[in-house]
């Protein structure tokens, strides 16, 4: 049975998937690649999420969040936050 989902989940090729919320808008080539990049990183956690406002930023891509054993972070948001993920 497929389940119908409001995000497109995208291959990043080398390491986790990217769940994509852009459906309908645009997802520019520079921030696309940096999701990529980051998708391909050893310490991330399931999956890399991507809002619809994504784009390119310096270094990080704004809008989108990363997971990691110990924490969550929201990328690009001007703050971290941390959360505690129990039982993973």
């Amino acid at each position: 049975m497929n389940k119908k989902t409001n995000y497109n989940v995208i291959d990043s090729g080398v390491g986790v998937p990217v769940k994509a919320w852009t459906r309908g808008v645009p997802f520019e080539d520079g921030a696309r690649k940096q999701v990529m990049n980051v998708a391909s990183l050893p310490f991330i956690h399931k999956w890399v999420a991507v809002m619809p406002d994504v784009h390119a930023g310096k270094g990080a891509t704004i809008g989108s969040v990363i997971l990691w054993v110990a924490n969550s972070y929201s990328s690009g948001s001007g703050r971290i936050w941390q959360y505690p993920l129990a039982g993973y």
